[in-house]
């Protein structure tokens, strides 16, 4: 018998693969982002010495002290996803507005239950990278774990 399934897995293969790749000869430095961004707000904000006031409404110094409540660090200058746009466009924005229909690994979503960019699929905080494509895209989980999490294909 004939799997017929095999096209689908060799196609999600050559996609997890590709893509880090793809994107790691487009960009001059990882984490490099769109270059209007760049040009608009310097360098990246997600590395450790970058600009949080880009995203974050406390100054740095009350994000990394111990006495700033959690709440306080959270709140952001904008809507998360109007946030990601600024810099990275509409290009993908896969599942963004939508409410999935399973969550198999408790990705956090949005007040009203809603997929949103840096909040349920990026983790812009992340030090540890298991691979190329969660490093690049600073993805919660790597790509099978991730696109898994939501979907059974």
């Amino acid at each position: 018998m004939k799997n017929s399934h095999a096209p689908i897995i060799l196609f999600f293969i050559l996609l997890t693969v590709s893509i880090p790749l793809t994107v790691a000869a487009f960009f001059e430095e990882p984490h490099g982002g769109d270059p209007a961004a760049r040009e608009k707000y310097g360098k990246s904000p997600h590395k450790a010495d970058g600009d949080c006031s880009i995203c974050h409404a406390a100054s740095k110094e009350d994000l990394t002290s111990w006495f700033t409540f959690s709440s306080t660090k959270r709140k952001l200058v904008a809507d998360p996803v109007k946030l990601c746009v600024r810099c990275h466009g509409t290009g993908f924005g896969h599942g963004t507005g939508k409410k999935p229909d399973i969550n198999k690994t408790n990705l956090p979503l949005n007040s009203d239950g809603t997929i949103t960019c840096a909040l349920t699929c990026h983790d812009m905080h992340l030090t540890e990278f298991k691979d190329k494509a969660q490093e690049l895209f600073y993805l919660r989980y790597d790509n099978v774990k991730l696109c898994t999490s939501c979907h059974n294909k």
